[in-house]
């Protein structure tokens, strides 16, 4: 080869010299492509995992409302939760609030009774990463049962009133819950949940004739009460709060 002409030399140099910038740019690419597809396997993979949200539905004696409980574990420096909702358990679902992590419920005071609402919760931190959404839960919203006796503000005479309401389409079962005051006199503590009254019987309940109440009605104490309907597990509301004085 050394016996070539010069300028033969010369071309099969440059030659030579072109093939290896080629490849040497050709494995730069190469490099920078599986670098990218690393990152981008990365993003997709970099989702949180769905923490313990056990979601819980039921209604409230305030307003016509859904109440989701949850709770959460497992995961650190979560930003918030959002509440996703659909009218069917196949539906999209769609965002309805954002809200902290720490509040651990939500109360849905958008809905109408005899609606199915089905419900699932997602975490997110402050990089915006999203956990999957937990299960769904549902809940039918009935009409609110109307205390009847003892009346709003009404004065008793016995340790053992009797509590009637009337009843609402839906329900398959009622129960009474009755309220004392706290030692405080800030909160409400449950003394009494009486067993199950159904539509068949006549609504009435009289105090503790059941033996369920945790102590007997004190003279000169106030209480409240409300009646709680049932359709079922995923199916219920309450009355709004009376109170009583003996």
């Amino acid at each position: 080869m050394t016996n070539l002409p010069k300028a033969v030399l010369k071309k099969l140099f440059y030659m030579h010299t072109i093939s290896r910038v080629i490849t040497y740019s050709g494995l730069l690419c190469f490099i920078a492509l599986v670098m990218c597809g690393c990152e981008d396997n990365e993003e997709e993979t970099n989702i949180l995992d769905t923490p313990l949200l056990n979601p819980q539905a039921s209604s409230i004696p305030q307003e016509n409302a859904i109440r989701i409980e949850w709770e959460i574990s497992g995961e650190d420096n979560l930003a918030g939760c959002k509440i996703y909702r659909g009218t069917s358990s196949e539906e999209d679902f769609v965002v309805i609030a954002t809200v902290s992590e720490k509040d651990g419920y939500y109360e849905d005071a958008d809905v109408s009774t005899g609606i199915a609402y089905h419900y699932k919760i997602s975490v997110f931190d402050d990089s915006g990463n999203e956990s999957d959404r937990s299960d769904a839960v549902n809940y039918t919203l009935l009409e609110k049962p109307t205390p009847v006796e003892p009346a709003d503000q009404a004065v008793v005479e016995t340790l053992t009133p009797t509590f009637t309401w009337l009843g609402v389409s839906g329900a398959s079962a009622y129960t009474v819950h009755l309220h004392s005051r706290s030692a405080d006199g800030k909160t409400w503590d449950e003394i009494w949940q009486s067993e199950k009254v159904y539509p068949y019987q006549d609504l009435r309940k009289a105090y503790n004739d059941d033996n369920l109440a945790l102590k007997p009605l004190e003279i000169g104490m106030t209480y409240r009460w409300r009646v709680d309907s049932s359709g079922g597990r995923y199916s219920g509301s309450q009355s709004r709060w009376r109170y009583f004085s003996v």
